[in-house]
């Protein structure tokens, strides 16, 4: 497998099985993270197997209608729910899925900019179930 640089174009939120996205093109690209952590135990003679991943993802966006969407959970005054966020790739790069997350959705003033900051993480007990990455030509 070849190495190759992220570079996202824009993310799109979506309803669990990809139903009524809605793409946000106004990142932050330096931003945009998607990391998979790997969640070991330690067996019987001391070694340690992988038996789960975590993928976290965070991204901040200029668009701070993003917070407005549904999926999008910013506060204790609705319900959360599961959706899809997948950050798309530019050509020659790849496409980065998580689907079933919560979206966790706040305000950051850092760096001396305004963004909208999209948040979460999903355990998932294999490497296909945790993202899902599609190359883009």
């Amino acid at each position: 497998m070849a190495t190759k640089t992220l570079i996202f174009k824009e993310v799109e939120i979506a309803d669990v099985g990809g139903a009524d996205p809605a793409t946000f093109e106004k990142h932050l690209v330096d931003s945009a993270e998607v990391n998979l952590e790997p969640q070991e135990t330690t067996v019987e003679d001391g070694q340690t197997l992988t038996d789960a991943y975590d993928a976290n993802f965070s991204v901040g966006l200029y668009d701070s209608s993003v917070l407005a969407d549904a999926r999008v959970y910013t506060d204790a005054s609705t319900d959360p729910q599961k959706a899809d966020i997948t950050f798309k790739g530019a050509t020659g790069s790849s496409d980065i899925k998580l689907t079933g997350v919560y979206i966790n959705g706040s305000r950051d003033f850092s760096g001396n900019r305004t963004q909208a900051m999209l948040r979460g993480s999903k355990r998932a007990v294999s490497l296909d179930s945790a993202v899902d990455v599609t190359d883009v030509t």
